[in-house]
């Protein structure tokens, strides 16, 4: 209430710069999960929210933990096509990211939520009930798009010259929600080494698309959701959820409806799949793979949907999920280059200058570098030390010699 008297009192305000949402909070993580209100408080204030009218366009809402080497490309990317505010939630942060947080904030271009965590409890739900339940700054938003520090929304360049444009099109229709599949960018190796990886954005180095064959039925009918924050409780990392008390209607990015009659064979039906893929006007990019070190990088960290832990986590290195990389790393696995991304590369590029010259922001990425060199260091240690390649299986084994970490010397 405080909230809508300021924005009535004063037009637009600025949303917040930061926002706590203590380990107290931990019941925000289950509120609202299973479409139902939670409480009497929770159905006035969901009630209130409902008739809040924006006044911006779309925004960002994410959890970014040790995202710190692609933070500020996400972040430039998605600012260069529309996005206008990120809602970031962090916790444990242990590559120096929360600097790179802290410089955006006070510069008024996020809103950082710090997100400490229980032990044993996951941080996405937690941090998604909080902001459409608690913040009330994203409510000023007509769009909020849940996505990941690898995930990037791109769009046709030839129909839509910006995010905006693509959503004054879909607006000629009632819509709540809106589905963009996701499509896998493929691994590329780092040439000249990692210094390549600081030099060269992500989005430069990697351009060719996994083909859907290869990624299985589930990965390609994967959706991420655009929606509108008013109207829902919660959100699942796929899709929002709305109370089963109002209506709610859910499209694919060209506008025909969403439905998940038929998932994937051995999968429940869920809103987090759709019966049809569509990539035609706008879509996710999914730069799951990146290179070959930088997947060992990445299976040491705790993902936002699991439980959070501390520290160097091996237990993803293990022949299946090496597997998942080594199925997608020859040319015959991929079919595509981008287009799309390309065709936007100037201003994405000056939009990323820009960042980088925030005061202090140089030094702030350099001693990320620096984390990042030491923890693949000590990766590289700790797989060799405890001959991890000889749980693999014979093909398997060649990711380890793609990141350089030989046979344990038993001599």
């Amino acid at each position: 209430m405080h909230w809508i008297s300021q924005r009535d009192r004063h037009g637009k305000i600025a949303p917040a710069s930061r926002y706590e949402c203590p380990q107290s909070q931990t019941v925000l993580g289950v509120t609202g999960l299973h479409k139902d209100i939670a409480s009497f408080a929770h159905a006035c204030v969901h009630a209130m929210r409902r008739k809040v009218t924006p006044t911006r366009g779309p925004a960002i809402l994410a959890c970014v933990r040790n995202e710190g080497i692609y933070l500020l490309e996400w972040i430039a990317y998605h600012r260069a096509i529309g996005i206008e505010w990120f809602f970031l939630y962090s916790n444990d942060n242990d590559d120096q990211s929360d600097d790179i947080l802290r410089t955006l904030s006070e510069q008024g271009i996020i809103t950082w939520v710090n997100n400490p965590i229980k032990p044993g409890k996951a941080a996405q739900h937690k941090a998604y009930g909080h902001a459409l339940s608690i913040v009330p700054d994203i409510l000023d938003f007509s769009w909020v798009q849940v996505l990941d520090g690898d995930e990037f929304i791109t769009l046709d360049p030839q129909r839509f010259s910006n995010l905006q444009d693509y959503l004054l099109w879909t607006e000629t229709h009632p819509v709540d929600a809106i589905s963009l599949n996701w499509r896998f960018v493929a691994s590329e190796p780092l040439p000249e080494g990692e210094e390549t990886l600081f030099r060269d954005p992500l989005t430069m180095r990697n351009s060719r698309f996994v083909r859907h064959d290869i990624i299985g039925d589930p990965g390609s009918r994967l959706v991420k959701s655009m929606f509108r924050p008013a109207q829902v409780i919660q959100s699942q990392a796929h899709y929002p959820v709305a109370s089963y008390r109002y209506s709610t209607t859910i499209c694919l990015s060209d506008g025909t409806p969403h439905t998940w009659q038929s998932p994937p064979a051995g999968v429940p039906a869920s809103a987090a799949f759709a019966d049809h893929i569509i990539f035609e006007k706008i879509g996710i990019y999914h730069y799951f793979y990146k290179s070959p070190e930088e997947w060992m990088w990445k299976s040491s960290r705790n993902r936002g949907d699991n439980p959070s832990k501390q520290g160097l986590d091996l237990r993803n290195f293990v022949d299946g999920w090496t597997g998942n990389f080594m199925s997608q790393i020859s040319d015959d696995m991929r079919s595509g280059e981008d287009q799309w991304m390309a065709a936007r590369r100037a201003p994405f590029l000056s939009e990323l200058e820009k960042l980088k010259n925030l005061p202090g922001m140089m030094q702030v990425l350099q001693n990320i570098y620096t984390s990042y060199r030491e923890r693949s260091a000590l990766i590289r240690n700790r797989l060799q030390a405890e001959n991890i390649r000889e749980r693999h299986s014979e093909n398997n084994r060649i990711f380890f010699d793609l990141i350089n970490v030989p046979e344990q010397n038993n001599s």
